[in-house]
C-alpha cells in the first residue's frame, strides 16, 4: 500500500464536501474525466489542493480498485454527513459525536479498511467499525480541544476579550 492511498483518504474528502459544497454526484462525475479542470474554493492550504484536483483524481484513478472503493465510500459518507451539519448546528453531545464521526471517525474506519484490504492487517480490521470510529472520535475531539485552547490564547494575547 502506497502513501498515496493514505494521503487521498485523509486529504481529499473534507475540502471537496465541506469547503466547496459539491454534491456527491458532481464529485464522482469528475472521476472518469480526471484531467484539465480546477475547482476554485477552499481556504488555506486547501486552495492549492482544490486547484490541482485533476491531478489528485489522476492519482486516485491509478490506485488499485479495492483502494478506490474504500476511498470513494468514505468520501461519500463524509460528504453526506458534513452536508447535514451545514444545515444544522451541533446542539447536543449526540450531535457532537455524530459530527466527529463524519469528520474523523470515518477516516478511522477507512484507514482500517485500507490496511485490511492491503493485507498489512488482518481482514477483521475491515469490520472493526466501532473501534475504528472511536479512534477517529478520540483524535478529532483532541484536535477540537487543542484548537479551542489556541484560539483562547490568541484572544488573550490580542486583548480582544470577547472571542
Amino acid at each position: 500500500m502506497s502513501f498515496d492511498v493514505i494521503l487521498l483518504l485523509k486529504c481529499f474528502p473534507r475540502p471537496v464536501h465541506q469547503d466547496c459544497a459539491l454534491p456527491a454526484p458532481a464529485l464522482y462525475a469528475c472521476f472518469p474525466a480526471s484531467r484539465d479542470f480546477t475547482v476554485q474554493c477552499g481556504y488555506g492550504h486547501y486552495v492549492r489542493l482544490m486547484q490541482q484536483l485533476g491531478s489528485v483524481i489522476d492519482v486516485f484513478l491509478g490506485l488499485e480498485p479495492h483502494f478506490q472503493r474504500v476511498i470513494a465510500d468514505i468520501t461519500q459518507r463524509m460528504g453526506e454527513g458534513m452536508a447535514e451539519f451545514i444545515q444544522r448546528d451541533v446542539e447536543t453531545v449526540a450531535d457532537y459525536d455524530l459530527y466527529c464521526h463524519y469528520v474523523a471517525g470515518l477516516v478511522g474506519v477507512g484507514l482500517s479498511q485500507l490496511f485490511a484490504s492491503s493485507g498489512l492487517e488482518s481482514a477483521s480490521y475491515a469490520r472493526a467499525d466501532v473501534l475504528s470510529n472511536h479512534m477517529g472520535l478520540f483524535l478529532q475531539k483532541t484536535n477540537i480541544i487543542r484548537d479551542y485552547l489556541v484560539s483562547a490564547r490568541q484572544c488573550v494575547a490580542h486583548g480582544t476579550g470577547a472571542c
